[in-house]
């Protein structure tokens, strides 16, 4: 049986959903929770988002909070000094170029 070759997008580059969090994450840092809300995510989305954008060096953790209904602090993600993108404005148009 032949190996399956690989399809979709380049080793290495961002999707969609992680395109238009580090995009929300130019102002001031937010949880992944907030950030589903503000982007119409599921929070399960973003919270695996956030943690592969943490291990790529892309955001790091400024805080952790404590929130009601919540047994462990939840954390407060701010995209990283080194990885600024020097166009913020043009990131949400590639996060709604598909939608009406």
């Amino acid at each position: 049986m032949k190996p399956r070759k690989r399809t979709g997008r380049p080793k290495g580059a961002l999707g969609p959903v992680a395109v238009s969090i580090l995009g929300a994450l130019s102002g001031s840092p937010m949880t992944a929770t907030a950030l589903a809300r503000k982007l119409k995510l599921r929070a399960s989305a973003a919270r695996y988002t956030c943690s592969r954008l943490e291990a790529a060096g892309l955001l790091t953790i400024v805080d952790r909070v404590k929130v009601s209904g919540s047994h462990k602090p939840v954390a407060c993600y701010a995209r990283t000094a080194a990885h600024q993108i020097s166009q913020p404005c043009q990131l949400p148009m590639l996060f709604f170029a598909g939608r009406a």
